[in-house]
């Protein structure tokens, strides 16, 4: 049974209208539409996922987080494409309802100790969902409920949206609860310097766009160490996304970056697999 997370997923509608965008041709409204129906029809019909990727120490490469990823699927297990329909679900206002069901599944695990490993889970949640504060409160009762420790959770908010005034206010409140928060996709969105020092976030991912380029650009490498420097300035952890070979690996770690994610080290496993997966990432680490 999955942890329910009792919250509405409606905005004040003022909030609503300012992150509508502007009326799609036909033909991209019917996509949009198609995409909404299959994450109700998944909600409904529980054909949802999750798998987990590995987040490892660069010294040691041992593991110290999985990131749970939503996979979704049609009615016959066919994989379908869950970036399109997430994206539609925040341009709809139905994100939510998905937020909510990875998070309620995440605290069910961790309160049946399925992550005794030790590691933290990390959430990715919409910007949108953290405008209402009814959210917050309950992921934190929901916690409080099963006997989870906030610290074992990091919440990740992505870069490409932005990220309104209140819904820092609710992250500051996140962390004074204890959980972790952390920005996704950096370098690939709206923030920049001015904005990022006013983030209040505990980790920052460095987008895999950036990393794919080290081997080929040396100004991709200089900006590469320039944001290292730069979250290590105000205190942060550094996260490398998107490892996908030796040379980057390399590079990273050369660099002083302190967490790495990327299929070199680690994949993406199934919830069924995920505690002989990490014994496997342990052993190879050592």
């Amino acid at each position: 049974m999955v942890t329910q997370i009792h919250i509405t997923t409606e905005h004040p509608e003022a909030t609503v209208a300012t992150l509508t965008p502007p009326r799609k041709p036909a033909a991209e409204r019917s996509s949009r539409g198609r995409a909404e129906r299959r994450v109700k029809s998944a909600l409904s019909a529980e054909t949802l996922d999750l798998h987990y990727q590995p987040i490892f120490e660069l010294f040691g490469h041992a593991p110290v987080a999985v990131e749970a990823l939503l996979r979704l699927w049609d009615g016959d297990g066919k994989a379908l494409d869950v970036s399109q329909s997430i994206f539609t679900a925040e341009q709809s206002g139905q994100i939510g309802m998905v937020d909510r069901w990875v998070a309620g599944r995440v605290l069910s695990r961790l309160g049946r100790h399925q992550f005794s490993e030790g590691l933290r889970v990390h959430i990715n949640v919409s910007p949108l969902e953290l405008l209402d504060p009814r959210f917050v409160q309950g992921l934190a009762d929901a916690a409080a409920e099963i006997g989870v420790e906030p610290g074992e959770i990091c919440l990740e908010i992505t870069e490409r949206m932005p990220l309104p005034d209140q819904s820092r206010f609710l992250l500051r409140r996140l962390r004074s609860m204890g959980f972790l928060v952390a920005i996704d996709d950096f370098g690939s969105g709206w923030a920049g310097i001015g904005t990022f020092a006013d983030i209040p976030a505990d980790i920052v991912k460095i987008d895999r766009s950036l990393v794919r380029k080290l081997h080929r650009s040396e100004r991709a490498r200089r900006v590469f160490v320039a944001a290292v420097e730069m979250i290590h300035s105000v205190g942060q952890i550094a996260v490398a996304e998107g490892v996908e070979n030796e040379a980057q690996l390399s590079f990273v770690t050369e660099v002083g970056c302190d967490q790495v994610q990327g299929f070199y080290l680690g994949k993406p496993v199934p919830e069924g697999i995920l505690s002989a997966s990490v014994r496997d990432w342990r052993s190879r680490g050592q």
